[in-house]
């Protein structure tokens, strides 16, 4: 057995004080120069190129990283390899030669890292204990110049009841942070069995789809945010209509289900059903601006020329006055789409925008459909003729339509998303927005392959066994092709328990049923229960917006924000930023704290979509939930919505302003939430009068309670003053010198652990 080789003291020591002194890049993999003086070089870009085959996944990382140095340097690549996972590639040619590098194996990696973390007092870099590293020499890397690296590993993904997960290394620990000039990812996946749900917890990623059994998944950014990793999952089932199940359940509490459910991406021509649709289309003046109008007019055609060949259809054109096309619906045929053609051609952007009359006048003549009705409605949204009451609006559309889905398309900077996603919700449909350097015919064919292809309609579920309550969304809206519905609930009772999804496809009945698993404890998907937490702090939400303030509801969604850390009218994070900033705008750390909670109010401007409206909070995509914030950001809870224009500046500040600002530093790390308070962080399950045993930072004792609870890693983090709450007892970590020699144990018997 070849034997592998471990760092030498020299390069551990230039390791901890190269790193412990630059503010460089350190992602996953660094390259470290060999001289002490000069830190790890900044990488360049980074690019993954993912191939998944029958659960089998394939990684191809390419690396460019920047020597800023005036002469060639030496340094020594280190790349920690994923769990499970082995190297099978690896590239760095020099003067024509390719070096090779070696495996460091887990058990004597976790001692140089340890090593590193103890020598560097840095709990960041905990993130990696526990894998596998490579390392390989680099030299010459060019003066001035850049240096390509290109690494490949595989591994088996992991594959729980249908559900498969992959995972790419990409958090940073926050003192090393920086963005990335440009960070790529691609993945492909190809099964022998259908590709049902896919979905990222952690990053905004784009999908398209091959047919049934192919899918490509795209993630893109100039400056990737390296705070968290890179998550995927995707389920795998033959059956017409796939159900993913994730649980997440600590011990002793109610767990959290989220159910996944996507119907077969093929669909037949026996499948399609018939429908008719009533184009509504904004040509007001306000269409003018960014050449709006001509956006909606290139929208209209392509989903009027993309009509299945039974369907019919009909235009409403507004602005000041509301014109019908036709007086019935037209059959989808070349005459009939020519003359729409000249009609759309003609439109042109002038007068008021009278958007009720127009919803009204199309909601009406949905009287005369005999197949399954849509209305497209495409608009800035902003109403300024008739009732331009948004609220008033939306109780007209309650009261007036008959379970007719009005899908919304929104252009421009300005547009009124609030009106827009309320109109989507309330008729259990889409909203859809496009910018106007967006590439139309993309977000316009992903938009109305939806609309095109209905599935399954008036969708229910219901469980046996196992009951599910606080279930979002309470009304589930229809399945289209390409797309999937997600529920979000919690649940009491454990064990296998059948699901049964009930829909019409037309006028047919159509039932499916699952056998699942709910189990007692489940440790992994703790992201669960932050979602859950969104959909339910939106529903409450809506009916405040609704019915007015009620102070249960409001006390109910403080308390979801503050347990979850999740930005809300009455809550808001502030993320504190470096000393300078404050010193250059001459003004005080708590008078910048007062502008930043402004700045993420709700109040924000139209077509500025706040991360967390309303809309978001209860429908929102899984890449998308509210972000953690990290250890230093605050929470200011205030006694009423902080309805604050963004548009205030350091000059409208008032001491008042300041005083009035209660500030709590509050931080939700996994499933735990901590606040600061007497210089540590604190638990909020810690409640005084428990059992605490003190450990000191970085003492033997310290990373013997890693070996045993692995799962505190992230808590960690936080650094060396905090109270940690495990199963009923506490932790405490600090600098108590010699105070806290607790022995391994010791700490074995307060957990309660066996020998």
């Amino acid at each position: 057995m070849k034997k592998i080789n471990i760092f030498d003291f020299k390069f551990l020591i230039g390791i901890f004080f190269l790193i412990l002194l630059s503010s460089t890049l350190y992602p996953i993999a660094i390259l470290i120069p060999v001289e002490e003086q000069y830190p790890p070089l900044d990488i360049k870009y980074q690019r993954v190129d993912v191939k998944i085959t029958d659960k089998v996944a394939t990684t191809k990382v390419e690396q460019v990283f920047i020597n800023k140095v005036n002469r060639p340097i030496e340094a020594t690549y280190i790349f920690p390899v994923p769990k499970g996972a082995s190297v099978t590639d690896f590239y760095i040619y020099i003067n024509g030669q390719k070096t090779s590098g070696e495996l460091i194996e887990k058990e004597k990696a976790r001692k140089i890292y340890e090593d590193i973390v103890r020598k560097m007092r840095d709990p960041g870099l905990l993130e990696y204990l526990g894998d596998d590293l490579f390392k390989a020499r680099v030299y010459p890397v060019p003066a001035n110049g850049e240096q390509k690296i290109e690494i490949g590993f595989s591994q088996i993904l992991s594959y729980d009841s249908g559900l498969c997960k992959y995972a790419y290394p990409l958090k940073t620990p926050l003192q090393y942070r920086k963005l990335l000039e440009d960070f790529t990812m691609q993945i492909e996946i190809t099964s022998q069995d259908g590709i049902k749900n896919v979905y990222s917890p952690s990053h905004k990623i784009g999908i398209t789809r091959k047919g049934d059994k192919k899918a490509i998944i795209g993630f893109e950014e100039d400056s990737a945010d390296l705070s968290k990793d890179f998550e995927l999952f995707y389920s795998l089932s033959k059956a017409d209509m796939g159900i993913s199940v994730l649980t997440y359940r600590e011990k002793g509490e109610d767990g959290y289900a989220l159910i996944l459910i996507s119907p077969n991406v093929e669909v037949k021509e026996t499948q399609i059903i018939a429908k008719d649709v009533i184009f509504v289309i904004d040509t007001s003046g306000s269409m003018a601006k960014d050449n709006k109008i001509e956006q909606v007019k290139d929208a209209l055609e392509y989903c009027i020329k993309n009509l299945n060949d039974k369907d019919r259809f009909n235009i409403v054109r507004f602005s000041t006055d509301v014109e019908l096309f036709k007086a019935k619906f037209l059959e989808h045929s070349s005459d009939y789409v020519e003359e729409a053609m000249r009609f759309v051609k003609n439109m042109r952007a002038t007068g008021g925008t009278n958007i009720n009359e127009a919803l009204q006048e199309a909601i009406a003549f949905t009287e005369q459909a005999q197949n399954q009705c849509t209305i497209v409605f495409l608009t800035d949204g902003k109403p300024t003729v008739g009732n331009t009451d948004i609220n008033s609006i939306i109780d007209n559309i309650k009261a007036e339509n008959k379970k007719v889905r009005i899908f919304t398309f929104g252009v421009g900077y300005d547009v009124n998303t609030h009106l827009l996603d309320k109109i989507s919700e309330i008729t259990q449909s889409y909203s859809e927005y496009i910018k106007p350097e967006e590439d139309i015919e993309v977000k316009v064919s992903s938009f109305f392959d939806k609309i095109n292809y209905p599935v399954l309609t008036n969708l229910s579920l219901t469980t046996s066994t196992v009951k599910l309550f606080d279930v979002y969304p309470k009304e589930m809206p229809d399945l289209f092709k390409g797309s999937q519905v997600s529920i979000l609930a919690r649940y009491k009772e454990s064990g296998e328990s059948l699901i049964e999804l009930k829909g019409k496809v037309g006028k047919e009945e159509k039932k499916y049923e699952y056998e699942i698993e709910f189990p007692k404890i489940s440790s992994e998907n703790d992201f669960i229960a932050k979602l859950w937490a969104n959909r339910k702090v939106g529903y409450l939400l809506d009916a405040i917006r609704l019915n007015g303030e009620d102070k249960e509801l409001v006390d109910e969604i403080v308390a979801l924000s503050k347990e979850f850390g999740i930005v809300t009218p009455y809550t808001s994070y502030l993320i504190l930023e470096d000393e300078s900033v404050y010193e250059r705008m001459n003004v005080t750390q708590n008078q910048g704290r007062v502008m930043r909670e402004r700045y993420y109010s709700f109040a924000v401007p139209e077509g500025q979509r706040a991360p967390e409206t309303m809309r978001e909070l209860s429908a929102m995509p899984l890449s998308q939930a509210s972000p953690v914030p990290q250890a230093g950001s605050y929470m200011t809870t205030q006694a009423g919505k902080s309805a604050v224009d963004l548009s205030v500046g350091i000059k409208d500040l008032k001491k008042t302003d300041v005083d009035k600002a209660t500030i709590t530093r509050v931080i939700k790390v996994k499933d735990k939430t901590f606040e600061y308070k007497n210089e540590k962080w604190i638990d909020s399950k810690y409640k005084e009068g428990m059992k605490i045993l003190k450990i000191g930072y970085m003492s033997d004792a310290y990373f013997s309670l890693l070996d045993l609870k692995p799962e505190i890693k992230s808590y960690l983090e936080l650094g060396n003053n905090l109270i940690i709450e495990i199963d009923g007892k506490a932790i405490e970590i600090g600098d108590f010198g010699d105070k806290a020699k607790t022995t391994k144990e010791e700490l074995i018997e307060f957990l309660g652990l066996k020998k």
